[in-house]
């Protein structure tokens, strides 16, 4: 159990290392290493099965387009593609017409 302890607290003093030489919170910098892990392991997902838009909740703004993600089997990968302009626009769609095409 000592070493246990003594493991954890090695953890977390890096943990606080690192968020105070950032200065952040440790609870910030355990929300941003849980949502990198979660981003992560979306890619992995997007890799594995592929991607398409979904087009029937694109959303637009006064200078952005948003649209969610999906897998071609389905899966929401629980991201947005952004585009600020045209040129970003049409680029994620060659993008995602060729990963379709594979």
């Amino acid at each position: 159990m000592r070493y246990a302890s003594k493991r954890y607290k090695a953890k977390f003093s890096a943990f606080h290392k690192i968020a105070r030489s950032n200065d952040m919170s440790i609870e910030l910098w355990l929300e941003l290493k849980r949502r990198c892990s979660e981003l992560k392991e979306f890619r992995c997902l997007r890799d594995k099965e592929g991607q398409i838009i979904i087009w029937e909740q694109l959303s637009i703004d006064d200078d952005m387009v948003t649209f969610p993600m999906q897998t071609l089997k389905g899966t929401p990968l629980n991201v947005l593609s952004v585009c600020f302009n045209a040129e970003s626009f049409f680029a994620n769609r060659r993008l995602n017409l060729n990963q379709i095409n594979r």
